[in-house]
């Protein structure tokens, strides 16, 4: 008996280790979705999670339901307040955390300060404006300063462990994470194609056609300003495989049209505008390092005349679905009133600002969440005041200068793919929205780990490591 659970075991965990445990998890997320049973399936998965944090050595498998699990949530945002309770589901992977830690307290050296890289150390600092934010203001509301600051904590105790326990040789964090985010894209369409399908079957193509032309998208955890970005932050992996992949390229760049043409039917103008201006530059990068220029371009060519053709063909229909947005243009709908608050806020609390607290469930009726001002600098300035802008500053320069530290390929996407996402914040809401937030550390931590330490490491540690030396030596 124990022989068999001890093969059963390990048959397990060399399944979690496995790319198929990457579409299982994608699978068992589109599950929970189409099924409406998502807070069922959403308990397993966190019980699915704090099981590879004990079974595998290598904890890499748990970015996976990490990275997917918000794409399974099928209720509206606003009926999420009666659901609050299920942020005690992470009590199960701190719990198998603490275990490990606890269990392989030998490898505690491995995440001493001195051996911090510049990113890491950044996002540790963070706790600093996350929890001083509104310091000077007064009439606080205490619990939100203990919820943003337990939040940081969390993720750099996460970021630290996971720092610790993954798999770092021949890049395959990185090459995991590449796998997720083209896994991502797929699940973000099938929910965009499915909805419209929907709404297709249920009123005809007039309703379909209306339903885009004034954004009625719900896909539950997201509306279309929500999805266009994740969409587009995922786009880029599909590319490199377009790159690297020689028998599957045109489907991969053919994967890449529909999912730019599934953006803009979400009509969200920011997306559309940022990604339109970034594919060119991404589709010629491809050109230039593909060993197959003619192929690819051929490629490219004839995806885009198809892709013109429809159009045309269509155009009647595309038009009267997209004339809102049309007329819109670049009209700021409302955000140059959020801006001019945000900015009030800065100036009355410049120092620490305003606090996570300020003006809280003001905006919208998705119960106590944070006054959003639809902009990531300007809610840094409005909440956390000049030391946040310090601090976020600092956490910024360390994202992009590890996303950039070797211009490749695989690196490049994921850059391309975080720099899309951050434009898109400097007019909306998503940087701060906290499964956002982690996917976008998941994107840096997996380039990251492919880094030699020395290369990521930052002058305070630096100069602590100095100090320590000289002291040593004086000793002596």
């Amino acid at each position: 008996m124990k022989v068999a659970f001890t093969k059963a075991i390990d048959a397990l965990r060399k399944f979690c280790l496995s790319d198929w445990f990457i579409y299982f998890t994608a699978v068992f997320v589109m599950a929970g979705w189409l099924s409406g049973e998502w807070m069922i399936f959403m308990g397993v998965l966190f019980a699915i999670i704090a099981a590879v944090l004990v079974l595998c050595e290598d904890v890499t498998p748990a970015l996976a339901p990490f990275f997917l699990f918000t794409m399974m949530i099928s209720s509206s945002r606003s009926q999420l307040v009666d659901k609050i309770w299920m942020l005690s589901l992470i009590v199960l992977p701190v719990a198998a955390i603490i275990y490990r830690m606890i269990k392989n307290r030998d490898k505690l050296s491995l995440i001493s300060p001195t051996k911090w890289t510049g990113f890491t150390l950044s996002l540790i600092l963070l706790i600093l404006p996350m929890t001083l934010g509104g310091l000077f203001r007064g009439g606080r509301i205490v619990p939100v300063i203990f919820v943003a600051m337990g939040y940081m904590i969390l993720l750099g105790a996460c970021y630290l462990f996971f720092s610790m326990n993954v798999d770092k040789k021949n890049d395959r964090v990185l090459k995991y994470v590449l796998k997720l985010m083209f896994v991502n894209s797929i699940i973000v369409s099938l929910q965009l194609i499915i909805t419209y399908g929907g709404v297709f079957a249920d009123g005809g193509k007039d309703a379909l056609i209306n339903y885009i032309k004034y954004k009625n998208l719900n896909i539950g955890w997201a509306g279309g300003n929500n999805a266009a970005p994740v969409l587009a932050m995922c786009m880029p992996a599909g590319l490199y495989y377009a790159l690297k992949d020689r028998k599957a390229s045109f489907i991969f760049i053919l994967v890449a049209f529909i999912e730019y043409a599934l953006v803009i039917s979400t009509g969200s103008r920011g997306t559309i505008l940022i990604l339109t201006i970034a594919l060119p530059f991404i589709l010629c990068y491809m050109m230039a390092k593909s060993p197959r220029k003619l192929q690819t371009g051929l490629t490219i060519s004839v995806s885009f005349a198809v892709a013109v053709l429809l159009a045309g063909l269509f155009a009647k229909d595309l038009l009267a679905a997209f004339s809102e947005i049309i007329n819109r243009g670049l009209s700021d709908n409302g955000r140059f009133t959020l801006y001019k608050e945000a900015l009030d806020a800065f100036v009355k609390y410049p120092v620490f600002g305003a606090g996570w607290d300020y003006r809280l469930g003001e905006l919208y009726n998705d119960g106590p969440v944070p006054y959003w001002y639809h902009s990531t600098a300007l809610q840094i300035l409005a909440n956390m005041g000049v030391i946040g802008a310090i601090f976020f500053g600092y956490f910024y320069y360390w994202r992009y200068r590890t996303l950039l530290a070797d211009r490749v390929p695989a690196k490049l996407a994921l850059f391309a793919g975080v720099l899309i996402f951050d434009l898109y914040g400097m007019i909306d809401v998503n940087f701060f929205g906290p499964t956002f937030f982690v996917m976008m550390l998941i994107l840096t931590f997996a380039v990251e780990t492919t880094i030699e330490p020395e290369r990521l490491k930052p002058l305070p540690i630096t100069l602590i490591e100095k100090r320590c030396a000289n002291k040593k030596a004086n000793k002596a």
